[in-house]
C-alpha cells in the first residue's frame, strides 16, 4: 500500500527467487519500442541484459557507457526482488528496489521499496512511489504498469494478510488502486503465490483477470482501469497460464496419463513433462478447440504458431561425465494459428533446444528469439554444472527460414 498507510507487508521468499528475464512480447505500444524489439533476460551474475530481435546485438540494459555493472549499478540485483523480475514497457524499464525485513515477534516490518522506472534512452530513473510493502509486479501494457502489495497487519484475532491492486502510468505517474469486488483476505496463516489476483491477456481496452473467490478462482473482465466487471465461465481455468493472441486463449494440456511421479529415468521425465496437447478457447464466444495433439513448447505470432515437438529418440549428449538429452533434434515446426498446415519450418544444425526456461524468448519484424543449451563455464564448472543456458540466442528470421547465433551477427 501507499507509504501513508499504516499496514505493513509481508516478505515471501518464493518472491526472492532469481529468474530469466523475459517479457518482451507482452507489450503493447504505440510506437516502434524497445520492449517490442528486444529479448530481456539476465546474465549468470544477475546483470540484466537485452538482445534486439532485428540486429542480434546484445547489450546491458544498464545504459550508462561508464557503469561497471557490478553491484554499484543501478540495476544491480533487481531480478531478484518479485517473480516477474522486471517489465519493460515500451522504452522504459520497471523494477522495484530497496529491501524489507520484518520482526518476528511483533510482526512489523522495516526498510522500504521502491516502485522504480528506468529509461533505456538516456538512463534517468523516476520512483514512482515507495511502499512499506512488499510489490509484485503483474503485467505491462501501453502505457500502464499493473502491480500489486502484499498487506500484512497484526489483530487482535490473528495475523491478517491481504493484496491490494494499482495501475501506474508510467509516463504521468498517475497511480489509481482497482477495486475489487471482495477483499482477499486469510486469517491465520500465511498467503502463496495462488492466493494473488493476477492479469493474464489484455485486449484493446479490456483486462482479463483471474482471483481466488469462495469456491476456487473467479474469471472476470474489466476495463483498464479495473472498473466495468464482468465475470466469465470460464470451462478450463488452465487458459490462465496460457498465451493469449487476438482473442484467443492459447493454452496446453498433459498428453501422458499419470504423475510425473510415475515416471523412473530423466528420460521419462523429460516425455511426461514435453508431450502436450495445444488448444485454444476463445474469450468471447467460450469456444474451446484442439489445434495440435503433439507439441512441447511454443509461440503465437503474427506470423503463425512456431513450436517445437519432442523426439521419439532424442540424441545422448555425454558431457563433464554427466548425460544430457537434446530433446527437440533443434527442429522447428511452424503452423496457422487455428491449427491447418502445420510443418516443419527449420533445423537449428547441431543446437540443443532443451533449455530449462522458454525455448521461444519473444517475436518482433518476422525474427525470432529462440533459446539454447550450450557449454558454460561458471563458478561451479569443477562440479559439473556448467552446460547451461548460454547468454547468446539465436535469431531466426521466419521469412526465409534463415538463421544465426546473436554472437556471430555483425
Amino acid at each position: 500500500m501507499k507509504n501513508n498507510r499504516t499496514y505493513t507487508a509481508k516478505i515471501f521468499a518464493v518472491l526472492t527467487a532469481a529468474v530469466l528475464l523475459t517479457g518482451c512480447t507482452v507489450t503493447d505500444t504505440v510506437h516502434t519500442s524497445m520492449a517490442k524489439l528486444c529479448v530481456f533476460r539476465q546474465r549468470s551474475d544477475g546483470t540484466p541484459i537485452r538482445t534486439m530481435l532485428t540486429n542480434g546485438t546484445t547489450s546491458t540494459v544498464c545504459v550508462d557507457p561508464l557503469c561497471l555493472h557490478d553491484d554499484s549499478c543501478p540495476l544491480a540485483g533487481i531480478s531478484n526482488l518479485t517473480g516477474e523480475g522486471a517489465i519493460p514497457i515500451g522504452d522504459s524499464y520497471c523494477f522495484i528496489s530497496g529491501d524489507l525485513s520484518q520482526d518476528e515477534n511483533t510482526g512489523m516490518m522495516s526498510g522500504e521499496v521502491k516502485l522504480c522506472v528506468y529509461q533505456m534512452t538516456d538512463g534517468s530513473i523516476h520512483i514512482l512511489e515507495t511502499y512499506h510493502d512488499n510489490v509484485l509486479l503483474l503485467y505491462g501494457y501501453d502505457r500502464y504498469l499493473y502491480y500489486t502489495t502484499a498487506v500484512y497487519s497484526r489483530t487482535d484475532a490473528g495475523d491478517q494478510y491481504g493484496y491490494v491492486l494499482y495501475r501506474a502510468d508510467i509516463n504521468s505517474g498517475k497511480i489509481i488502486e482497482i477495486p475489487t469486488d471482495r477483499a482477499y483476505s486469510s486469517l491465520g496463516n500465511s498467503m502463496g503465490t495462488g492466493d494473488i489476483p493476477s492479469i493474464y491477456a489484455i485486449d484493446d481496452d479490456r483486462i482479463y483477470w483471474y482471483a481466488p473467490g469462495e469456491d476456487g478462482y473467479i474469471h472476470y473482465t474489466t476495463d483498464l482501469a479495473g472498473k466495468n466487471r464482468k465475470e466469465l465461465p470460464l470451462a478450463n481455468p488452465r487458459i490462465m497460464n496460457g498465451v493469449y493472441y487476438d482473442g484467443w486463449a492459447y493454452y496446453t494440456m498433459n498428453r501422458n496419463e499419470g504423475s510425473i511421479a510415475d515416471c523412473k529415468t530423466d528420460l521419462e521425465r523429460q516425455k511426461f513433462l514435453n508431450e502436450k496437447i495445444l488448444r485454444r478457447y476463445h474469450l468471447e464466444t467460450e469456444k474451446d478447440e484442439i489445434i495440435a495433439d503433439n507439441l512441447a513448447r511454443f509461440i503465437v505470432t503474427e506470423a503463425g504458431i512456431f513450436y517445437t515437438v519432442y523426439e521419439t529418440e532424442p540424441k545422448e549428449i555425454e558431457f563433464n561425465n554427466d548425460t544430457y538429452y537434446d530433446i527437440f533434434a533443434g527442429k522447428l515446426y511452424r503452423m496457422n494459428h487455428d491449427g491447418s498446415s502445420s510443418a516443419l519450418f527449420c533445423t537449428l544444425e547441431d543446437v540443443n533446444l532443451s533449455v530449462w526456461s522458454d525455448v521461444f524468448l519473444g517475436y518482433a519484424d518476422g525474427k525470432l528469439g529462440v533459446a539454447y543449451m550450450d557449454a558454460v563455464e561458471n563458478e561451479w564448472f569443477e562440479s559439473g554444472y556448467d552446460y547451461n543456458i548460454a547468454p547468446e540466442i539465436i535469431i531466426v528470421d521466419t521469412t526465409d527460414s534463415t538463421w544465426k547465433k546473436s554472437n556471430e551477427i555483425h
